[in-house]
């Protein structure tokens, strides 16, 4: 990508972009190996850290991907747009896991943590959490091959 575009702000923007990327890869893979684990039944001191009923703010850094992303196409110069197809594939899978995060898995996780505070069974709430999680981290997967093999 950035063989087309010769700018600095474009080569640091492309590296926090990938940065961003691979957190947010990062956080939902800690995020789905804590509901693993409160699925198995006793869940450990590390797995109870991730369901404390607060906002989920590390899982939403996936919402930093597409303001990097904008910000790579207006410093493109013309070389990529909305139209570009590497583009397009960033856009529909961000969507993709930001749908699955923000519509199923937080509240999952919210849920999975009001039934381990309660003495309730969160087994179910958590197995929702990582299948929406999973899904998310394979979207997220997807547009980073689709990206590094478009150069």
């Amino acid at each position: 990508m950035s063989a087309a575009v010769a700018s600095k702000g474009f080569d640091v923007l492309l590296v926090v972009h990938i940065v961003v990327a691979v957190a947010a890869f990062v956080v939902l893979c800690v995020l789905a190996a804590a509901g693993h684990d409160v699925r198995r039944g006793e869940p450990t001191s590390a797995a109870r850290r991730s369901f404390t009923g607060r906002p989920e703010v590390a899982g939403r850094v996936v919402h930093l991907v597409p303001l990097t992303g904008v910000g790579l196409v207006a410093l493109s110069d013309g070389a990529f747009g909305f139209g570009t197809p590497f583009v397009v594939v960033g856009v529909v899978a961000w969507a993709v896991a930001a749908v699955c995060l923000e519509a199923i898995a937080f509240p999952a996780q919210h849920e999975t943590a009001r039934a381990l505070d309660h003495g309730g069974d969160p087994r179910g709430a958590a197995a929702r959490m990582v299948g929406a999680v999973e899904l998310a981290a394979v979207a997220i997967a997807v547009a980073a091959i689709v990206m590094a093999t478009a150069s």
